[in-house]
Protein backbone atom coordinates (compact mmCIF):
# COMPACT_ATOMS: atom_id res chain seq x y z
CA UNK A 1 0.00 0.00 0.00
CA UNK A 2 1.21 3.50 -0.77
CA UNK A 3 -0.21 7.00 -0.32
CA UNK A 4 0.35 10.04 -2.50
CA UNK A 5 -0.36 13.67 -1.76
CA UNK A 6 -1.54 16.42 -4.06
CA UNK A 7 1.05 19.21 -4.20
CA UNK A 8 0.52 22.36 -6.25
CA UNK A 9 3.58 24.04 -7.74
CA UNK A 10 3.40 27.03 -5.38
CA UNK A 11 3.80 24.59 -2.43
CA UNK A 12 6.48 22.39 -4.00
CA UNK A 13 9.57 23.99 -2.42
CA UNK A 14 8.07 23.92 1.09
CA UNK A 15 6.86 20.34 0.58
CA UNK A 16 10.29 19.12 -0.59
CA UNK A 17 12.05 20.82 2.35
CA UNK A 18 9.55 19.33 4.78
CA UNK A 19 10.09 15.80 3.43
CA UNK A 20 13.83 16.08 2.80
CA UNK A 21 13.69 14.95 -0.83
CA UNK A 22 12.76 16.29 -4.27
CA UNK A 23 9.74 15.19 -6.26
CA UNK A 24 10.90 12.80 -8.99
CA UNK A 25 9.44 11.48 -12.23
CA UNK A 26 8.77 7.80 -12.79
CA UNK A 27 12.23 7.71 -14.40
CA UNK A 28 13.62 8.91 -11.02
CA UNK A 29 14.74 12.28 -12.39
CA UNK A 30 13.87 15.58 -10.71
CA UNK A 31 10.36 16.50 -11.85
CA UNK A 32 10.00 19.43 -14.24
CA UNK A 33 7.86 22.41 -13.24
CA UNK A 34 4.16 21.47 -13.46
CA UNK A 35 0.91 22.90 -12.10
CA UNK A 36 0.54 20.02 -9.66
CA UNK A 37 2.22 16.81 -8.56
CA UNK A 38 1.17 13.64 -6.74
CA UNK A 39 4.31 12.33 -5.01
CA UNK A 40 4.18 9.17 -2.94
CA UNK A 41 4.60 10.23 0.69
CA UNK A 42 4.24 6.85 2.39
CA UNK A 43 4.73 3.29 1.16
CA UNK A 44 4.90 -0.07 2.86
CA UNK A 45 8.37 -1.60 2.92
CA UNK A 46 7.87 -3.68 -0.24
CA UNK A 47 6.92 -0.50 -2.16
CA UNK A 48 9.41 1.88 -0.54
CA UNK A 49 11.06 2.51 -3.92
CA UNK A 50 7.95 4.53 -4.85
CA UNK A 51 8.52 7.20 -2.19
CA UNK A 52 9.02 10.67 -3.75
CA UNK A 53 7.93 9.53 -7.24
CA UNK A 54 5.30 11.75 -8.86
CA UNK A 55 2.42 9.50 -9.87
CA UNK A 56 1.35 12.13 -12.40
CA UNK A 57 4.66 12.07 -14.29
CA UNK A 58 3.74 9.16 -16.57
CA UNK A 59 1.21 9.49 -19.39
CA UNK A 60 -0.84 6.43 -18.45
CA UNK A 61 -0.61 7.10 -14.73
CA UNK A 62 -1.53 10.76 -15.14
CA UNK A 63 -5.10 9.98 -16.22
CA UNK A 64 -5.66 7.53 -13.35
CA UNK A 65 -4.18 9.84 -10.74
CA UNK A 66 -6.09 12.83 -12.06
CA UNK A 67 -9.30 10.82 -11.60
CA UNK A 68 -8.33 9.88 -8.02
CA UNK A 69 -7.57 13.51 -7.21
CA UNK A 70 -11.02 14.55 -8.40
CA UNK A 71 -12.62 11.97 -6.12
CA UNK A 72 -10.60 12.57 -2.97
CA UNK A 73 -9.05 15.18 -0.75
CA UNK A 74 -5.34 15.94 -0.88
CA UNK A 75 -4.23 12.35 0.01
CA UNK A 76 -5.17 9.14 -1.74
CA UNK A 77 -4.24 5.46 -1.60
CA UNK A 78 -2.42 3.97 -4.58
Amino acid sequence: MAYAQRVVNSERERFEKEHGWVIKTMEEKSSMVRDEYAPVIFAQETLSYLESLDMMSGEVDYNSVEHLLCLSSSHFKI
